[in-house]
């Protein structure tokens, strides 16, 4: 009779051993994926951030290259202005220095620093 109960005790004790190995191994994988889904998620916070942050340097270069093209395009309209108002050419040659000195004063004004300013002719 005690033989049997010692192997009970034994059998019980058994049990509760892989009871408990069978919780710690759960709760183990449970933190596992529980970490592996936090490192997700902040990957794709991280991917969501740098994509937004792109974004918002690209509307940032847009809108300046807007602004220099519209200071650019106000400058060259003055010029145009200016030209338009001479009728001979020597009086046309004169109103295109001052128009070009009145242009490249706007663009300097504007603090404009673009290779457009190059390639641009009257």
């Amino acid at each position: 009779m005690a033989k049997i109960l010692s192997k009970a005790k034994q059998i019980l004790k058994e049990k509760a051993e892989k009871r408990i190995e069978q919780k710690q191994t759960q709760e183990l994988y449970q933190t596992m994926v529980q970490i592996e889904r936090e490192e997700a998620t902040a990957k794709l916070e991280a991917e969501r951030k740098k994509q937004h942050d792109e974004n918002e340097k690209q509307i940032a270069e847009q809108k300046a290259y807007q602004n220099e093209q519209r200071s650019l395009n106000m400058a060259l309209s003055q010029v145009q202005q200016v030209c338009s108002h001479y009728d001979n050419q020597s009086d046309a040659q004169k109103a295109y220095i001052v128009a070009r000195d009145k242009f490249l004063k706007a663009v300097k004004s504007a603090g404009i620093k673009t290779p457009m300013l190059d390639t641009l002719t009257f």
